[in-house]
């Protein structure tokens, strides 16, 4: 079964390729728009929030003295930082909440893209 996002894609792909004379010979034209519009105001959101987050993590962990790579992807962004972390239960107790939120907040950004669907 494929998602949401994928089928608004889909479709949006198909309306923007087809041609049409006017708005009323396609009405599904008007419902989809800004329901795509939508999709990629809010995929677009959650990734900005997930940078801010990683570079919030960065922040903190630069004033303990750790530096990170200065390019890290997304996906092994926790999987480098939680061994930092593990030394210290101050860095500990402070950076694992901000990880969890990243973390949430990219499987939500994950789901909206067509290409996971």
């Amino acid at each position: 079964m494929r998602c949401a996002a994928s089928v608004v894609f889909d479709v949006y792909l198909w309306l923007t390729e087809a041609r049409f004379t006017s708005s009323e010979s396609c009405p599904a034209k008007l419902n989809v728009l800004p329901i795509f519009s939508q999709l990629l105001s809010t995929r677009k959101a959650l990734l900005k929030k997930t940078m801010d987050l990683a570079n919030e993590v960065r922040g903190l962990l630069k004033v303990f003295g750790v530096r990170l790579h200065r390019t890290v992807r997304h996906g092994s962004f926790d999987g480098l930082v939680r061994p930092m972390i593990e030394m210290d239960d101050v860095l500990s107790h402070v950076i694992t909440p901000l990880l969890y939120a990243r973390t949430v907040l990219l499987q939500h950004f994950l789901e909206l893209q067509p290409t996971h669907c």
